[in-house]
This record gives C-alpha cells, structure tokens and sequence, in this order.
C-alpha cells in the first residue's frame, strides 16, 4: 500500500500557530500557481491517505508539474519533524 502525508499550498499567510515553508517564485511557477503572488507550504498539519483506498484521489490524465528536488528537501527537512511525532495528522480514510 502506498501511504501519502498531503501537505497543503496556501496563498494566505500563515497564522502565528502554523509552521510552513514559503514557496519561491520560481516553484510557484514551475507548478502553474502563476496567479499566486506569495505561497506556503503548510507543514504543522498534513492530510494521511492512502492511494489504493483513496476515495479523493484519482490517477491523473496528464503528468501535473513537480517542485523541484532542492525544493522539496527544504519542504522535508521542515516537514520530519511534524511527521516523526504524529502531531496534527487528519485521516482521509
């Protein structure tokens, strides 16, 4: 079974009780999140699924575009902490 941690990207600034990672420019870019003039990942809460049982999610018809790897270790090294203690986890089962 493939296990997901869904991080979301927000264009409202975070509240103070809120951890995340401000999304560059050019990531925000690279995604075609154009419209978007600052952005955030949300790394204080994430939402857990599971991609074989998923009712939310879809295969995609088209590949979507990626952040690119240096990106997403800044996303990771902020996000492990949060992951490793299991705080603020909601189930999408």
């Amino acid at each position: 079974m493939t296990h997901l941690a869904l991080l979301a990207i927000t264009r409202t600034t975070p509240r103070a009780d809120q951890l995340a990672v401000e999304v560059p420019a050019l990531e925000i870019r690279r995604i075609g999140l154009s419209e978007f003039k600052q952005a955030w990942i949300i790394v204080s809460e994430y939402n857990y699924d599971i991609l074989e049982r998923s009712f939310s999610l879809e295969p995609p018809a088209s590949p979507l575009p990626k952040l690119s790897h240096r990106f997403l270790k800044t996303v990771l090294k902020a996000f492990r902490p949060i992951l490793m203690a299991g705080q603020t986890r909601v189930d999408r089962l």
